[in-house]
């Protein structure tokens, strides 16, 4: 996922120390400071993302680009090994919305950003609820296979996955959806 915001300021002065405690405050580092004009911002990935219930830790980059009275802001998001339900991308734009409140009004959303956080982690939940009875259908299914042929099937290590895949796509479309309308 990649965002670019445009922000419209009267000064840029002292911001740079305000802008890197707010990302500190959120676990990002700081990776570069280029010449006066561009600050860095990284959260590292590992195996391990597509597990992580706070979509504020899976990789990403941002880099902010200092202009005469106004900043660029482009947001570059890992989501290859993400679910990217409408809780997690709803989690990214909160923290958009509050990096832009923080930056014009001086204030954060923060109690916006922990509720959305929260949700995203409570949903997180029901889809691995979704993959759990993805997972048994696929072994029931590979039960009900053996019983009748009286072999084992290497078939579940490709049904398995399979029925979870569409077990979780159906319901992130489902909820999206419904989010929609």
């Amino acid at each position: 996922m990649k965002r670019k915001i445009k922000i419209e300021l009267n000064s840029t002065d002292e911001l740079r120390i305000k802008i890197i405690t707010f990302f500190q405050c959120y676990n990002f580092e700081l990776l570069e400071i280029n010449n006066e004009s561009v600050l860095k911002f990284k959260n590292k990935g590992s195996l391990l993302d597509g597990w992580k219930s706070n979509p504020l830790d899976w990789k990403s980059e941002i880099s902010i680009i200092f202009n005469q009275n106004s900043l660029e802001v482009i947001f570059n998001i890992d989501t290859l090994s993400q679910m990217k339900t409408y809780e997690e991308l709803k989690v990214w734009e909160i923290f958009i919305e509050t990096f832009q409140s923080f930056l014009i009004e001086g204030n954060t959303k923060n109690s916006t950003l922990i509720s959305a956080i929260s949700e995203s982690k409570k949903s997180r939940f029901s889809y691995f609820g979704w993959a759990i009875i993805g997972i048994l259908i696929g072994l029931s299914l590979n039960y009900i296979y053996s019983k009748f042929t009286n072999d084992f099937s290497i078939l579940i290590f490709i049904l398995i996955p399979f029925i979870v895949y569409i077990f979780l796509k159906q319901r992130i479309s489902y909820v999206k959806l419904k989010k929609v309308i």
